[in-house]
Protein backbone atom coordinates (compact mmCIF):
# COMPACT_ATOMS: atom_id res chain seq x y z
CA UNK A 1 0.00 0.00 0.00
CA UNK A 2 1.44 3.23 -1.23
CA UNK A 3 1.22 6.04 1.14
CA UNK A 4 -0.80 7.99 -1.85
CA UNK A 5 -3.40 5.19 -1.63
CA UNK A 6 -5.59 5.84 1.58
CA UNK A 7 -8.72 3.59 2.31
CA UNK A 8 -10.35 6.74 3.63
CA UNK A 9 -11.41 9.90 2.83
CA UNK A 10 -10.92 12.24 5.21
CA UNK A 11 -14.07 13.78 6.98
CA UNK A 12 -14.62 17.82 6.28
CA UNK A 13 -14.31 19.97 9.22
CA UNK A 14 -17.46 20.56 11.24
CA UNK A 15 -18.31 23.82 11.99
CA UNK A 16 -17.09 23.84 15.55
CA UNK A 17 -13.82 22.67 14.47
CA UNK A 18 -13.78 25.77 12.20
CA UNK A 19 -14.67 27.93 14.87
CA UNK A 20 -11.89 26.35 17.35
CA UNK A 21 -9.63 26.78 14.56
CA UNK A 22 -10.80 30.46 14.50
CA UNK A 23 -9.75 30.89 17.62
CA UNK A 24 -6.63 29.12 17.65
CA UNK A 25 -5.49 30.90 14.34
CA UNK A 26 -6.46 34.14 16.64
CA UNK A 27 -4.78 33.16 19.75
CA UNK A 28 -1.19 32.05 17.47
CA UNK A 29 -1.50 35.55 16.16
CA UNK A 30 -1.29 37.28 19.20
CA UNK A 31 1.21 34.80 21.31
CA UNK A 32 3.15 35.14 17.95
CA UNK A 33 2.89 38.88 18.29
CA UNK A 34 3.56 38.81 21.89
CA UNK A 35 6.52 36.58 21.66
CA UNK A 36 8.49 39.26 18.91
CA UNK A 37 7.82 42.01 21.57
CA UNK A 38 9.31 40.08 24.87
CA UNK A 39 12.56 38.47 22.54
CA UNK A 40 12.81 42.26 20.57
CA UNK A 41 12.80 44.24 23.83
CA UNK A 42 14.73 42.01 25.41
CA UNK A 43 17.58 41.63 23.16
CA UNK A 44 17.26 44.99 21.51
CA UNK A 45 16.98 43.41 17.91
CA UNK A 46 15.29 45.79 14.98
CA UNK A 47 11.57 44.69 14.44
CA UNK A 48 12.64 46.17 10.67
CA UNK A 49 9.99 48.27 8.07
CA UNK A 50 8.86 51.15 10.75
CA UNK A 51 9.15 49.06 13.48
CA UNK A 52 6.34 46.98 12.80
CA UNK A 53 7.03 44.84 9.86
CA UNK A 54 8.14 41.87 12.52
CA UNK A 55 4.34 42.26 14.01
CA UNK A 56 2.71 41.93 11.00
CA UNK A 57 4.25 38.79 9.60
CA UNK A 58 4.70 36.64 12.53
CA UNK A 59 0.56 37.72 13.02
CA UNK A 60 -0.17 36.81 9.66
CA UNK A 61 1.44 33.60 10.07
CA UNK A 62 -0.41 32.43 13.22
CA UNK A 63 -3.90 33.86 11.73
CA UNK A 64 -2.91 31.49 8.81
CA UNK A 65 -4.16 28.87 10.98
CA UNK A 66 -7.42 29.95 10.88
CA UNK A 67 -7.84 28.35 7.96
CA UNK A 68 -5.78 24.94 8.37
CA UNK A 69 -8.61 22.36 8.15
CA UNK A 70 -10.14 23.95 5.07
CA UNK A 71 -7.47 24.71 3.21
CA UNK A 72 -4.49 23.18 4.95
CA UNK A 73 -2.14 22.78 1.65
CA UNK A 74 -2.87 26.64 0.91
CA UNK A 75 -2.11 27.28 4.66
CA UNK A 76 1.02 25.52 4.43
CA UNK A 77 2.25 27.54 1.94
CA UNK A 78 1.52 30.99 3.06
CA UNK A 79 3.19 29.38 6.30
CA UNK A 80 6.85 28.33 4.57
CA UNK A 81 6.47 31.44 2.36
CA UNK A 82 5.95 33.77 5.67
CA UNK A 83 8.77 31.80 7.84
CA UNK A 84 11.08 32.37 4.53
CA UNK A 85 10.31 36.15 4.58
CA UNK A 86 11.22 36.54 8.45
CA UNK A 87 14.48 34.43 8.21
CA UNK A 88 15.63 37.17 5.37
CA UNK A 89 14.39 40.08 6.46
CA UNK A 90 14.31 39.65 9.91
CA UNK A 91 17.14 37.07 10.94
CA UNK A 92 17.49 37.75 14.40
CA UNK A 93 13.79 37.23 14.61
CA UNK A 94 13.43 33.47 13.01
CA UNK A 95 14.85 32.04 16.34
CA UNK A 96 12.02 33.48 18.34
CA UNK A 97 10.12 29.68 18.90
CA UNK A 98 6.39 30.71 17.79
CA UNK A 99 7.13 31.35 14.18
CA UNK A 100 8.40 27.49 14.17
CA UNK A 101 5.63 26.38 16.12
CA UNK A 102 3.35 27.63 13.73
CA UNK A 103 4.91 26.19 10.82
CA UNK A 104 5.19 22.85 12.61
CA UNK A 105 1.23 23.36 12.90
CA UNK A 106 0.32 23.94 9.16
CA UNK A 107 2.55 21.18 8.54
CA UNK A 108 0.86 18.50 10.67
CA UNK A 109 -2.69 20.23 9.88
CA UNK A 110 -1.82 19.53 5.65
CA UNK A 111 -0.98 15.98 6.88
CA UNK A 112 -3.60 15.54 9.04
CA UNK A 113 -6.54 17.16 7.01
CA UNK A 114 -5.90 17.10 3.31
CA UNK A 115 -8.18 15.54 1.10
CA UNK A 116 -6.08 14.97 -1.80
CA UNK A 117 -2.96 13.26 -1.09
CA UNK A 118 -1.19 13.29 -4.66
CA UNK A 119 -1.38 17.25 -3.73
CA UNK A 120 -0.67 17.10 -0.35
CA UNK A 121 2.94 14.75 -1.64
CA UNK A 122 3.68 18.07 -4.22
CA UNK A 123 2.82 20.28 -2.29
CA UNK A 124 4.91 19.02 0.81
CA UNK A 125 8.19 18.07 -1.30
CA UNK A 126 8.11 21.80 -2.87
CA UNK A 127 7.75 23.38 0.59
CA UNK A 128 10.75 21.14 1.89
CA UNK A 129 12.26 21.23 -1.48
CA UNK A 130 12.38 25.37 -0.88
CA UNK A 131 13.41 24.94 2.45
CA UNK A 132 16.55 23.37 1.96
CA UNK A 133 16.93 25.51 -0.68
CA UNK A 134 16.86 28.31 0.84
CA UNK A 135 19.09 27.29 3.82
CA UNK A 136 21.97 26.32 0.93
CA UNK A 137 21.66 29.56 -0.57
CA UNK A 138 21.47 31.61 2.53
CA UNK A 139 24.27 29.67 4.18
CA UNK A 140 26.38 29.81 0.68
CA UNK A 141 25.63 33.39 0.66
CA UNK A 142 26.97 34.27 4.30
CA UNK A 143 30.02 32.11 3.25
CA UNK A 144 30.51 34.47 0.02
CA UNK A 145 32.95 37.10 0.61
CA UNK A 146 31.35 40.77 -0.35
CA UNK A 147 31.28 41.71 -3.76
CA UNK A 148 34.19 43.98 -4.19
CA UNK A 149 36.75 42.12 -2.01
CA UNK A 150 39.90 40.80 -3.98
CA UNK A 151 40.26 37.27 -3.25
CA UNK A 152 43.45 35.41 -4.20
CA UNK A 153 44.99 32.33 -3.77
CA UNK A 154 48.35 34.33 -3.61
CA UNK A 155 49.11 37.42 -2.22
CA UNK A 156 49.85 40.40 -5.16
CA UNK A 157 53.99 41.02 -5.08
Amino acid sequence: MSILDRSWTRPRPTRAQLATDVVLGVVAALVSVASVQVYASASGVSTGWKGVEAYLWFGLGGLALCWRRQYPLTVLVVVSAVFIVVGERLLELGAVFTIQMVLFAALYAAWAWSRRPRSLMVVTLVVLVGMFGWLLWSFGRDLMPPLGEQTRLLPPQ
